[in-house]
């Protein structure tokens, strides 16, 4: 575009030159006119060619009125370690239970010891088996405390109305939006209801 102006330019100045001479005052003036009308366009040119180029807006679509804005989530975390030590503490039917799981383990290990020593089983299928029994000691106490402590949370959370509940001892480094509320105490009454 910007050397056809010139080319414009040039074949009218050449012509203008050529018959210069001969061009009434009246056909000088509308020479002129049309050489500062060429140069108006030429500056417009050259304006366009250096200004950022235009932003095109586009409509976004409007969200649909039934919808709103998420609610964020209601967290609580909760110490389940401590209500853990508490509840082993004070109870004294969970200590008995524990005390004969491990008795009838401790028993069911001489009786291994025995299968050993007698060459029944050899060294490896003991450990293995004793392993087994003091996997199963660890699953059994965890059942027994973890089990109300569950049942508890359960019922806490959702008369409360939490989406989520995290034990305390997990970390979270981020989340935007949420209080993490603390319902131990909360649990533990409930857990004392339960027992």
């Amino acid at each position: 575009m910007r050397q056809a102006i010139w080319v414009l330019i040039a074949i009218v100045a050449v012509g203008i030159g050529f018959i210069g001479g001969r061009l009434s005052a009246q056909e000088r003036a509308a020479i002129e006119r049309l050489q500062a009308q060429i140069q108006e366009l030429e500056q417009r040119v050259l304006a366009l060619a250096s200004a950022p180029p235009p932003v095109v807006e586009v409509p976004q679509p409007a969200p649909p009125e039934s919808s709103s804005a998420p609610t964020p989530l209601k967290i609580a975390v909760v110490q389940v370690n401590e209500l853990a030590m508490r509840f082993q503490q004070d109870n004294p039917a969970l200590q008995e239970r524990v005390r004969q799981k491990t008795a009838e383990i401790e028993q069911e290990l001489r009786r291994i010891q025995q299968q050993m020593q007698s060459g029944a089983i050899s060294r490896e299928e003991a450990q293995v088996r004793a392993l087994q029994l003091q996997q199963e000691l660890q699953q059994q106490l965890l059942l027994a405390v973890a089990g109300p402590i569950q049942a508890a949370v359960n019922e806490v959370a959702r008369e409360l109305g939490y989406d989520l509940v995290m034990k305390h001892e997990d970390v979270v480094l981020y989340y935007k939006n949420a209080v993490l509320d603390d319902i131990t105490e909360q649990v533990w009454a409930r857990m004392e209801r339960l027992r």
